[in-house]
């Protein structure tokens, strides 16, 4: 060995030691292959796997995304706090896997997505209930396009909020449609509209905030506290004999909540 030097076991080229991995297996705590020899083998060792088994690769894939999600830190808003009992991703897809029925679908969806060869036609993890979890009893089987279609085609309101005052209400067909309506309206990007359901006031500029909710949603509860609450209340009580009032007691309340939903009050006459 030179010295600060060392010769790369694939490509016979001595490279500084910067230039390979550490490995804890290895004498001087340096991998046999140099970084770029590594990467390009596990590129091609990467590529005989899914070649081997396209349809499993895909889940396996799928399932280290979806397990990611589901960690306490990920904060991505649409992902943000969906759970699951899996304990790690290896358990994710094992489970998914010897599962018959959803084998099936998934090898169906991953051969139409070999053959077409058109991202759209990928085969996905989707939430039953999006208001639920990664598990077993809550996933399905769908084509990317519908999977994205599914959410985005969803009816929404959207609450128009201005110095802290309800100013107006826009009904939408899809969330789809109101984000393109929004970004149009506000010049905001369209990563920000991405908290539908989550109970958060997006803020437009000009003092504008904008509430999205879906019509059958249900707010997406967060242990973290994003707004006060206030209420002022007053207790007045009268001598109906003289007409005047004895005395007035005021009080405040405060709540910290997690998300705001706005729902309508039903009238019911009898």
């Amino acid at each position: 060995m030179k010295k600060n030097k060392k010769k790369c076991s694939k490509c016979k080229q001595y490279h500084s030691l910067k230039k390979f991995n550490k490995s804890v297996q290895s004498k001087d705590g340096k991998g046999s292959y140099c970084k770029e020899c590594s990467a390009a083998y596990q590129k091609e060792s990467r590529k005989r796997k899914y070649q081997a088994n396209p349809a499993l690769e895909l889940l396996k894939k799928s399932c280290e995304a979806a397990f990611r999600r589901s960690q306490p830190e990920y904060v991505k808003d649409g992902y943000a706090h969906v759970t699951t009992s899996y304990m790690s991703a290896k358990e994710f897809w094992s489970d998914l896997w010897n599962d018959d029925d959803f084998r099936e679908c998934w090898i169906k969806q991953s051969m139409i997505f070999e053959n077409s060869g058109i991202y759209k036609d990928r085969p996905t993890l989707d939430r039953v209930d999006s208001m639920k979890g990664y598990e077993k009893v809550n996933l399905q089987v769908l084509p990317y396009w519908k999977n994205v279609t599914d959410g985005a085609s969803r009816e929404c309101e959207v609450y128009v909020i201005k110095d802290l005052r309800l100013n107006d209400k826009m009904n939408y067909s899809r969330i789809g449609e109101a984000k393109e309506d929004l970004i149009r309206r506000y010049h905001i990007p369209i990563n920000v509209l991405n908290q539908v359901d989550h109970g958060s006031i997006i803020d437009a500029g000009n003092g504008i905030g904008l509430l999205i909710q879906t019509i059958k949603g249900e707010l997406k509860t967060d242990v973290e506290c994003k707004y006060r609450m206030i209420w002022n209340l007053a207790r007045t009580i009268l001598d109906i004999e003289r007409d005047e009032e004895i005395i007035t007691e005021k009080t405040q309340l405060q709540l910290g909540v997690s998300g705001i939903q706005i729902k309508k009050m039903i009238e019911q006459q009898y």
